[in-house]
């Protein structure tokens, strides 16, 4: 008997497989086919998580991991990360003061191989690159993400906030970047948040024309594998 799931946005049905196509249902060896890709692309989120996707080692395979989210413009989580002060950035490699770098221009000028024009042309070029900075995404949005729950007052634990990739509707959408609230994996946690409290953070994300958020399947951990461990 799989395990009791007391989570409003579950649907404890043993018949809510009825209707789901692969990846949501297991294949024979874990194959999926192009139009199996292109469906779950076309489709809509699912409002309720079937049961068969709770994880359950009482099942032989793991599911793929779901998201309960709501689709999101991530440049808006972007500005008011920069807004903020929050906007956390990776140096560029490139930069002369990076360690490894920093040793590479040691060892060059100490080989002295190349000429004078050519060593001034290569220090402009690492100059100009050291000014460049790369936003790291993932730390960037989970600041947003945690700030604007913070003064939104929404109870919401700020370890499951993410921005993730989310496969269903995203043809339609033309954009796959979604804000997720928890996943089918974190179903055992006693503290998920409920919808009164997401719903706090409408506004600030800019959700008044979006209803509840429904689960997406992740674009990158969509296959049914093998249990290779407790979770």
């Amino acid at each position: 008997m799989m395990q009791s799931i007391k989570v409003d946005t579950v649907d404890t049905s043993e018949l809510t497989i009825d209707g789901l196509t692969p990846p949501l249902l297991p294949t024979e060896n874990g194959w999926l086919t192009n139009k199996d890709i292109k469906k779950i692309m076309d489709d809509e989120p699912l409002p309720r998580l079937p049961l068969i996707l709770v994880p359950s080692h009482e099942l032989i395979m793991k599911p793929p991991v779901m998201h309960y989210a709501w689709p999101i413009d991530v440049d808006g989580l972007l500005i008011f990360a920069e807004e903020r002060g929050l906007t956390a950035r990776r140096v560029n490699e490139a930069d002369p003061f990076h360690e490894n770098e920093y040793q590479k221009r040691e060892d060059e000028e100490a080989e002295k191989n190349e000429d004078d024009e050519d060593e001034d042309e290569d220090e402009e070029e690492v100059e100009e690159a050291s000014e460049d900075t790369d936003i790291i995404l993932t730390e960037t949005s989970y600041n947003a993400l945690r700030v604007m729950a913070e003064e939104a007052g929404a109870k919401v634990p700020t370890d499951l906030l993410k921005v993730a990739v989310g496969a269903h509707n995203a043809t339609k959408r033309g954009e796959s970047t979604i804000v997720s609230f928890y996943t089918n994996f974190d179903l055992h946690r006693t503290d998920l948040p409920l919808l009164n409290e997401i719903e706090k953070l409408r506004n600030a994300l800019r959700m008044q024309n979006e209803g509840p958020p429904k689960w997406y399947l992740d674009a990158s951990e969509y296959r049914w594998t093998p249990w290779a461990g407790r979770w």
